[in-house]
């Protein structure tokens, strides 16, 4: 929401994130919501790395964390590297609205139309409405700002 200027104040987000870093710094939960927060309330992508970068040399499979990172690296420009990233994922997952949506933006930066539009058209994927992981998702092509998977509305104010 901050990135779309619904909403600005984040004093919230952040409070709850230094109650979650004075209790469990080192918790997953809290480099994810760390990592969201540098992303999205600050658009601090070299810190929202960092962040990315620790959870996942502990957890290298970490779904999340490596959702968060293909959407960090396409922010960045790092297309290929973030359609390697979705893709892994989507073959693990392959009925998450979010990862395959977020696969289909990231082919149509790259170019790739043909197989963006198969990612994106979610009728052919036989996802419905009610299984939709977030609001937004099929409502065009963008950055994916409105596409998180389950947890990512852990850190409040995005």
């Amino acid at each position: 929401l901050i990135r779309i200027g619904a909403v600005t104040d984040t004093t919230a987000s952040r409070a709850a994130l230094d109650r979650a870093t004075a209790l469990a710094p080192e918790a997953r939960e809290t480099l994810l919501a760390e990592g969201v927060y540098h992303y999205y309330a600050r658009g601090d992508f070299p810190g929202a790395s960092e962040r990315f970068e620790t959870l996942l040399r502990g957890r290298p499979g970490d779904t999340e964390a490596l959702y968060w990172q293909a959407l960090l690296y396409r922010r960045l420009g790092r297309f290929e590297e973030a359609a390697g990233i979705l893709d892994g994922l989507r073959q693990d997952d392959p009925r998450n609205e979010a990862i395959v949506s977020g696969l289909g933006v990231t082919l149509f930066h790259l170019r790739r139309y043909d197989d963006a539009e198969r990612f994106l058209e979610l009728r052919d994927l036989g996802l419905q409405p009610e299984d939709r992981a977030a609001p937004g998702v099929g409502q065009g092509v963008d950055d994916g700002a409105r596409v998180e998977p389950a947890g990512a509305n852990d850190v409040e104010d995005r």
